[in-house]
């Protein structure tokens, strides 16, 4: 089991943090990998522009295989006892085609943090001051058009960009005697961690303000 390579996935709605979070999870779990599905398509917008929603949803398609192939490379590649974390509101076909990479795999162990804000209200704020926020978000989330670096015919409604029933696997309530003890023994099963780094790590999952579930797939 010491040997397994674990797969975390970031998962929940827009500016909620999830970058953030696995920015900090990386810079703390040894010999980890992260991958964002954003910077993909971030990359093929910045290259190819597009002139329309359909062709930034084509764009994005695209850029969802790009990133289904690297994780593929990733974890044909990963060394024992590594880890992979995932960035992304994987839904529908989205996260199933991710859990025909991953959940079939007996030396994989996935785990999800699943964020949900606490109160919707303050959710809708910051989402409103971070979607116009180019200094800290790419100027293609939301536009209708975008070449060289600078977006058009922004998208305002607030309704159109939550996703409802975002899948996590195995889910378990964030407080719970349960989750604490399967959230240690999946987290550092792998690697020798001192007290200090355990700590730390536990703290960040634990005191994110919209950190509500966490998952263990179990196979």
């Amino acid at each position: 089991m010491c040997d397994r390579l674990k797969v975390i996935i970031i998962q929940g709605q827009s500016c909620l943090g999830k970058s953030t979070l696995c920015r900090k999870l990386s810079g703390i779990i040894s010999d980890c990998t992260y991958l964002c599905v954003d910077k993909y398509k971030e990359k093929n917008w910045d290259y190819y522009g597009f002139d329309s929603v359909e062709e930034r949803q084509e764009l994005s398609d695209f850029s969802k295989m790009e990133f289904l192939l690297d994780l593929k490379k990733h974890i044909k590649e990963a060394v024992s006892g590594s880890t992979i974390i995932v960035d992304y509101s994987f839904h529908n076909t989205f996260w199933d085609s991710l859990m025909r990479i991953i959940s079939d795999k007996p030396n994989i162990e996935i785990i999800t943090i699943f964020l949900h804000p606490a109160n919707e209200k303050e959710w809708e704020k910051a989402w409103r001051e971070r979607s116009v926020d180019f200094s800290i978000r790419h100027p293609g989330h939301g536009a209708t058009q975008y070449s060289d670096g600078k977006g058009e015919g922004y998208v305002t409604d607030f309704n159109e960009i939550k996703v409802d029933g975002l899948p996590v696997a195995g889910r378990v309530k964030k407080n719970s005697d349960r989750l604490s003890s399967k959230l240690f023994n999946a987290l550092f099963i792998n690697g020798n961690y001192s007290i200090h780094r355990r700590t730390q790590l536990i703290y960040l999952i634990y005191k994110h303000p919209y950190v509500s579930d966490v998952g263990v797939f179990m196979k």
